[in-house]
């Protein structure tokens, strides 16, 4: 699909992106949501209540699978203050677990693929992550510049 041209002149449009918005500069915010089918980061419990190999097995795993999900959706590496969305669909009869219990190996992981700057509070606006029920596993990341 080309540029969006003018309906009256029939010239193309020299610049394709939508108008700024207004109160941020004419920066429009920037926003990645990542599908991540049968999978949901591991659990503060998982990794610190086994033998540390067992952790560090699984904060490697987690690692592997955001760094694919970032380099697929194409989100460049942190300048800013970035937002970090997660909603897990469990399947049925799954719990759901602690809202902190992902913050650990999620962040972690997006800091290691560059995703984040940095993990601190400085860097990060994290939220609580969210819950559905679904038919089966499914983890929707979203990472947005704030």
């Amino acid at each position: 699909m080309g540029l969006p041209s003018n309906p009256i002149t029939g010239r193309t449009a020299r610049y394709p992106s939508a108008p700024a918005t207004v109160g941020t500069g004419g920066i429009k915010p920037q926003r990645w949501t990542m599908e991540i089918p049968g999978w949901m980061p591991a659990r503060l419990n998982q990794i610190l209540g086994g033998h540390f190999a067992k952790g560090h097995r699984l904060k490697k795993h987690d690692k592997e699978v955001i760094a694919l999900a970032v380099a697929l959706c194409g989100v460049p590496a942190a300048t800013t203050r970035r937002k970090v969305s997660l909603l897990v669909v469990l399947e049925k009869g799954k719990r759901s677990p602690d809202p902190d219990a992902f913050d650990k190996s999620l962040r972690d992981a997006l800091v290691a693929c560059g995703a984040l700057k940095n993990d601190s509070a400085a860097w990060v606006k994290g939220e609580d992550p969210r819950f559905a029920r679904g038919e089966s596993l499914v983890s929707f990341l979203t990472l947005e510049n704030v």
